[in-house]
């Protein structure tokens, strides 16, 4: 599937791919779609993004000066207790998202495991570093809250939200 670029259909196709119906069939073979809007066909991307970039960032920087002349005039004329009626207040989290570093235990608690020693060739044995999943619940923590519980947490909205704003 090939989709325009733009974020709210980006947003409904990636949508549209969590549905039931499409992941009855994911338990059988995977679904491949192609949310880039041929984007990786231009030959020459990179100058494109540049160019946009810049531009982007030009009239970023005029609109910060707009609004510090705008800041200045407003604190002339309505006086600086004024204006701290307009500033951004901190908001406080309020999931319960918890990335702790895993415990590692220590080397003597594996000391029972020392018969295993010289088991295995470890030349020859393949380790896995890293994994990632992405399926029709977002991530393995969506996808665990998706099948334990059939909705998700707050949490897990957030999750999902967070990943599909990464990739839009």
């Amino acid at each position: 599937m090939v989709f325009a670029p733009s974020r709210p259909k980006k947003w409904h196709s990636t949508s549209c791919l969590m549905h039931p119906l499409l992941f009855s069939i994911t338990q059988v073979e995977p679904i491949w779609a192609d949310l880039n809007g041929g984007m990786d066909r231009l030959p020459d991307l990179a100058d494109i993004t540049t160019r946009i970039r810049t531009k982007l960032n030009k009239k970023a920087e005029l609109c910060r000066a707009i609004a510090r002349d705008n800041s200045a005039d407003f604190k002339v004329i309505n006086g600086v207790e004024a204006e701290r009626l307009l500033q951004t207040v901190d908001v406080l989290p309020r999931t319960n998202f918890r990335f702790d570093f895993p415990v590692l235990e220590s080397s003597s608690s594996l000391s029972d495991l020392s018969h295993l020693r010289g088991l295995v060739d470890l030349e020859k044995v393949v380790v896995i570093t890293g994994y990632g999943e992405v399926g029709p619940w977002g991530s393995s923590r969506t996808r665990w809250e998706m099948e334990a519980r059939g909705e998700f947490t707050i949490e897990g909205c957030i999750d999902l939200a967070y990943g599909l704003h990464r990739t839009l």
